[in-house]
């Protein structure tokens, strides 16, 4: 893990945008009633280049991202090599059962992702099961927390089981 000292925040899109990029390691973006469809994309775009980026922690909440940028996001992630450690809050937005299903297959390429922690309480979700079969494929995992809660899951029982396939995941926490 990467000392706390050397996290660096944001809590204006602008600031990050301007940063040096591949100079972040760990990195903490606070964007809460911020962002619009077009300001989630530059967000994206930014995260693609942070290419030392080890952990990350996303606060995107109450911004009415809709699908497409809430997998832009994850998508971004994706690209980021050496990333083992993820927490993005994405509560209060408008995300779907395609959204959340196109973010588990772009957390699923983060070959060396270790922690996740990804809150997607207060969303339009019914059936998460996509995002959590993608999630099988991360084979570093080890520590899991998902939040569903405020959202109108359906099959709550299958989600445990088959996050519970997860070859190495010794910490699991699901809410809903």
């Amino acid at each position: 893990m990467v000392d706390a000292k050397d996290v660096t925040r944001f809590s204006e899109l602008d600031d990050f945008l301007k940063s040096d990029f591949s100079s972040h390691i760990n990195l903490n973006i606070f964007l809460i009633y911020k962002l619009d469809n077009s300001k989630t994309i530059q967000l994206s775009q930014g995260l693609q280049k942070c290419s030392n980026l080890v952990e990350v922690s996303i606060q995107i909440r109450s911004n009415k991202i809709s699908n497409s940028e809430a997998s832009a996001v994850a998508q971004s992630l994706s690209l980021c090599p050496k990333l083992e450690n993820i927490l993005l809050f994405m509560q209060a937005n408008h995300i779907q059962n395609q959204g959340v299903t196109q973010i588990g297959q772009y957390l699923s390429n983060c070959s060396n992702l270790r922690i996740l922690n990804l809150d997607l309480t207060r969303n339009y979700i019914s059936c998460p099961q996509e995002l959590c079969i993608s999630l099988q494929k991360c084979q570093s995992l080890t520590s899991l927390k998902l939040n569903l809660s405020h959202n109108a899951i359906l099959n709550k029982r299958l989600l445990r089981r088959y996050l519970q396939k997860i070859i190495k995941l010794v910490d699991l926490k699901l809410i809903y």
